[in-house]
């Protein structure tokens, strides 16, 4: 049985960063303000250390319930990763990455739809993924963004 990524809905203060070493080769390190006026928080952050997987996601202000959609596409976007296997080549790893994001978008409008809600929620993301070549052992960093969150 596959253990289930590390996933948090919930940024830490700024004064106990969240930590992670994948591999010994990279140190991963989250953090953030919450502002008073931003209750609940509309952020969250993706880090699943065994698969060198990790996210950002910045729930839009200017909509409802925007918590939703970044915890959404969180959850979404880590479990589908789990339940996939590791791709062996360079697109496949690709084309991974993109149908992770789709799913969370379709994931977000249904769960907007089962809770009712008056409108979509939205957020942002900012996905990175360490894949690593299982022909040469050479390592990629892979990206994807949506919105305006880079990485």
């Amino acid at each position: 049985m596959s253990e289930k990524p590390s996933l948090s809905s919930e940024l830490t203060d700024r004064s106990t960063p969240l930590e992670v070493k994948v591999d010994q080769i990279l140190r991963v390190e989250a953090a953030s303000d919450i502002l008073p006026f931003y209750n609940p928080c509309q952020d969250a952050i993706l880090v699943d250390a065994s698969s060198g997987l990790g996210g950002v996601f910045d729930g839009v202000g200017g909509t409802k319930r925007a918590e939703i959609a970044s915890a959404t596409a969180t959850e979404t976007i880590g479990n589908y990763y789990a339940g996939a296997s590791e791709p062996t080549d360079l697109e496949a790893a690709k084309e991974l990455l993109y149908f992770a994001l789709v799913r969370a978008d379709e994931q977000i409008k249904a769960v907007a739809s089962t809770l009712n809600l008056p409108e979509v929620p939205q957020t942002t993301a900012a996905v990175a993924k360490l894949w690593r070549d299982p022909a040469s052992g050479d390592y990629k960093l892979l990206a994807a963004s949506s919105g305006d969150s880079r990485v």
